[in-house]
């Protein structure tokens, strides 16, 4: 259908940041699916996808074991995403997006690893809510989460 869609969790650590001079935490260089039980991590999901493309829905389910973070209902004022909406529930974040331009497209959240234990992180779906025959999805994790 002319979209592929890919998942990394990236590990939130402390690191220097010269642009503002302080340490903040920043996502680690490589990505891993083994996480410490309280670890922070940055889930990064890149879409790529040949023609433009309007109405896509773009749903990436949470390891079991795992919780992320609500930002709530934004205001428009501080809108500063190319998508329209997003809708985090217990087992998954949710993306709407109106227009999906071509090539890449990146999209991130954040979640704290919890339940130590081994854990499916079902795939990235990738759908055009109002034609069917658009769709993609990212391949299976297996997740570790460590006490």
């Amino acid at each position: 259908s002319g979209i592929t869609v890919s998942r990394e969790y990236h590990e939130l650590i402390p690191r220097w940041d010269e642009n503002c001079k302080a340490n903040r935490l920043l996502p680690a260089d490589s990505s891993s699916t083994n996480f410490q039980s309280g670890d922070v991590m940055r889930v990064r999901l890149v879409v790529h996808s040949t023609t433009e493309r309007y109405h896509v829905l773009v749903e990436d389910y949470l390891p079991a074991g795992c919780e992320a973070f609500d930002r709530g209902r934004v205001d428009p004022w501080e809108w500063e995403y190319w998508w329209v909406d997003q809708d985090v529930r217990d087992d998954r974040v949710s993306f709407y997006v109106e227009t999906l331009p071509v090539g890449k497209s990146v999209l991130e959240y954040e979640f704290r690893a919890g339940t130590p234990g081994t854990y499916h992180a079902m795939p990235t779906l990738v759908e055009a809510m109002y034609d069917p025959s658009i769709s993609a999805s990212s391949d299976e994790d297996l997740v570790r989460v460590r006490q």
